[in-house]
């Protein structure tokens, strides 16, 4: 792999100045609620999940037509504990997992950006140790308006845009999603390398993308319509590694040999939708179908993939349902299968104090699964 780390923090830190000092003047804010002078729940029903009013907002990138925008500060926080219990592994801890400073606008008419920045990154390990990741990018990447149904993007993000599982109500990611299959493996990768290779629906690497969206004649959502995407991913990660195990874990990478094609197309009138995604490796392909119903405070989502991996056949399901009473509560259950013979069960809740100054949130997800039982416990605070 063609490796930049010896000049991974100098890139890092003008990425991260540059991107603060363009969002200044831009016409939109990481914080929108402080921007527009709403609260919280005008674009979410329960954080991070969107309403229909939110999705309208990310598709016009990040603007709020006909709202009059304020001078705030560009940056926003997310600050995350957790606890958890692994029975089956004789582990569990609490730990202050997650610090992030998120941004994200306009910059011009015609170009937005996005840029999310976990300064602390720690997960608990078997055993009871920590994962230090701490300084990697979760999303940083700018969009190009090259018409008004045509967007190209650059930078770090997910492939998989039907649904954003960066904006599930969930602890952990659905299986169908998140399962990853690996990648061509180089002579003398390291297995961090080899694992930067691999491929997942739910993940992010550095890619190019380029977006067709054919809105609904006379919808009153400019989200709804037809979406079409082609994207072409490369091995690597975007960070500025913090410490001496995430420069080991997290070190910045990027390799110019394409990990394969991604493609997607999907139909989404206001929060349903249904569509269908493929990865094209060069060893590997996955086929992922998801449909998802959402007529308001119910919702159910079915994902299903197949992927061949050296010719062996890989299969994956998900099935997920949340009720919410309430602005700001949500419960849960999740179905993921691993070849149709491994089953997981999880029962979550969520339940968030809004305002125009953050979101106060709690998580509690139970794991069912032989010999894999999990419990997690989150407070999460964004402002």
């Amino acid at each position: 792999m063609e490796s930049m780390r010896a000049q991974s923090t100098t890139i890092g830190l003008l990425l991260v100045t540059g991107t603060l000092l363009l969002a200044a003047p831009a016409e939109a804010i990481p914080y929108f609620a402080r921007k527009y002078d709403v609260g919280c729940d005008s674009c979410h029903s329960v954080v991070p999940k969107l309403n229909t009013t939110g999705l309208a907002f990310r598709a016009n990138g990040y603007s709020l037509p006909g709202f009059t925008a304020r001078q705030t500060l560009a940056v926003a926080a997310w600050v995350s504990g957790r606890y958890e219990n692994r029975p089956d592994a004789d582990t569990s801890g609490t730990v202050f997992d997650k610090v992030e400073l998120i941004s994200g606008g306009r910059l011009g008419s015609r170009v937005s950006y996005f840029a999310e920045w976990r300064a602390v990154s720690l997960g608990l390990q078997d055993g009871g140790g920590l994962s230090d990741r701490s300084g990697r990018f979760e999303d940083l990447f700018v969009g190009f308006d090259l018409s008004d149904s045509l967007t190209l993007t650059a930078g770090q993000f997910r492939h998989f845009n039907q649904f954003d599982a960066s904006l599930r109500l969930s602890a952990s990611t659905p299986l169908a999603l998140g399962g990853s299959i690996s990648g061509e493996r180089q002579p003398g990768d390291t297995d961090r390398q080899a694992s930067l290779r691999r491929f997942s629906p739910a993940g992010r690497s550095p890619s190019a993308m380029l977006t067709y969206h054919a809105p609904t004649g006379g919808g009153s959502n400019s989200a709804d319509g037809w979406y079409a995407h082609a994207a072409v991913p490369f091995p690597g990660e975007f960070s500025i590694p913090l410490t001496a195990e995430a420069r080991d874990r997290a070190s910045f990478e990027f390799d110019t040999r394409a990990k394969g094609v991604v493609l997607e197309s999907y139909y989404r009138h206001g929060l349903s939708s249904i569509g269908g995604h493929a990865y094209l490796g060069r060893d590997s392909k996955l086929y992922t179908g998801l449909f998802s119903l959402d007529p308001g405070r119910w919702n159910t989502t079915f994902a299903i993939g197949s992927g061949v991996v050296d010719g062996v056949s890989d299969h994956r399901l998900s099935w997920w349902t949340e009720y919410q009473p309430a602005a700001g509560f949500n419960l849960g259950y999740r179905l993921d299968d691993s070849s149709f013979g491994t089953a997981a069960h999880h029962l979550y809740a969520d339940y968030q104090i809004f305002s125009k100054r953050g979101v106060l949130w709690f998580l509690v997800e139970q794991r069912f699964r032989d010999g894999a039982d999990r419990t997690i416990l989150a407070l999460n605070g964004v402002f």
